[in-house]
């Protein structure tokens, strides 16, 4: 303690430092022993050190890949070959051509409107797309990167909960190996489908929020 000061709060006062709580946990100001200012610890350090491609997340990303692109390529065959039908891409290209054009969405396969089928609205952010000049092949591959990106939202989670990203990326090759993921990728078009990804970083996100405000209170 230097002359003339006096150790405790009024000593923190006089060099400058607010007593007010910080606004994140993260970047709150600790006194340490010899009155130096140190930093709290991050609250991902529990995660390791982050790399721009380590090994786990390196294989997570090759294994998307591969999968996307095989069965973007085996999706692509199957229209080329005649092997699609109006239930259920039929269903939704007429319906998102129709969009795209501004034109009443009355389904012919069905005898019903688009809405009045399932309130889908994905399909009108995917008219502008076709009115580009897309088509059903466009709808097979947004499903499919969609499916895919689900995986990477199993490995956040996996992370998260775990502690292992070897672990975590071996949940996110399960779930692409899943024959649930592959068959709704394999069944024509879903916007069901085309969800399930985003779901599940929605989820993974509100995980994280609840975890990080909890580390803040404590």
């Amino acid at each position: 303690t230097a002359p003339g000061e006096s150790s405790g709060p009024p000593a923190r006062r006089a060099r400058g430092l607010s007593l007010r709580p910080a606004a994140s946990c993260e970047t709150a100001p600790v006194t340490g022993a010899a009155g130096g200012i140190a930093s709290a610890p991050d609250a991902t350090a529990e995660r390791g050190p982050r790399h721009a491609f380590d090994g786990p997340r390196l294989v997570l990303f090759v294994a998307i890949g591969v999968w996307a692109a095989t069965l973007d390529r085996l999706a692509t065959l199957r229209q080329d070959r005649f092997g699609t039908f109006g239930f259920d891409l039929g269903i939704y290209d007429q319906a998102t051509w129709l969009l795209s054009r501004l034109k009443d969405p009355f389904i012919t396969v069905r005898g019903l409107e688009a809405f009045g089928h399932h309130v889908n609205v994905i399909l009108l952010f995917l008219a502008p797309f076709y009115r580009l000049g897309a088509g059903p092949k466009f709808l097979l591959f947004v499903q499919v990167v969609a499916q895919a990106s689900g995986a990477c939202a199993v490995f956040l989670l996996a992370r998260d909960r775990l502690s292992d990203r070897w672990l975590a990326c071996a949940l996110g090759a399960v779930y692409l190996l899943h024959p649930t993921s592959q068959w709704l990728v394999w069944e024509f078009f879903h916007p069901d489908a085309v969800s399930i990804g985003p779901l599940l970083f929605a989820y993974w996100a509100r995980s994280e929020e609840r975890r990080v405000g909890k580390e803040c209170r404590s």
